[in-house]
């Protein structure tokens, strides 16, 4: 999912140094309007997760394998996204955008509408990080660290070698 950058909140901030569930509960009270995006890295693969709010409610969710090239939309996506909140090796961003564009977000990607309470995604985001996941979105198709880097727009590495 393509995202506008909007007002950058937090940035690369490390999920096993942050209570997730207590964040979800605090931008649920400041009626927060954006999206937050979370990275991890997988056993064999790097996993993205993005989340959007409209007035503190979560009303999107995408989740993508990105070494699979494999992507969910709404409730498959927040099931990973709560699994990944779990995870000691990965960062995340809080960004704020106006609540107009997020609903325009949502009504570009109606797949990946959402209705889930913010009691639940605390309860899920709760426990030890399944890797079981990630085996269901494994796919034949085998990419390289390369496609990955390009991917991530992280080409300079590349051109290093």
């Amino acid at each position: 999912m393509q995202l506008p950058r909007g007002k950058v909140l937090r940035e690369a901030l490390p999920l096993e140094k942050t209570d997730m569930p207590k964040l979800f509960y605090e931008l649920e009270l400041k009626r927060f309007n954006g999206y937050l995006a979370a990275m991890v890295r997988g056993k064999d693969n790097f996993e993205e997760g993005i989340v959007i709010f409209v007035d503190g409610r979560v009303v999107s969710a995408s989740y993508e394998y990105l070494t699979f090239e494999k992507e969910f939309f709404g409730i498959a996506a927040i099931k990973r996204f709560a699994n990944l909140c779990r995870s000691e090796s990965g960062v995340y961003d809080i960004i704020q955008l106006p609540k107009e564009l997020c609903s325009l977000i949502l009504r570009l990607n109606p797949e990946s509408e959402i209705k889930y309470s913010h009691d639940k995604l605390r309860d899920d985001a709760k426990g030890m990080f399944d890797y079981s996941l990630e085996q269901e979105a494994r796919v034949a198709k085998t990419v390289s660290k390369e496609d990955v880097l390009k991917k991530l727009k992280i080409t300079d590495i590349i051109d290093k070698r």
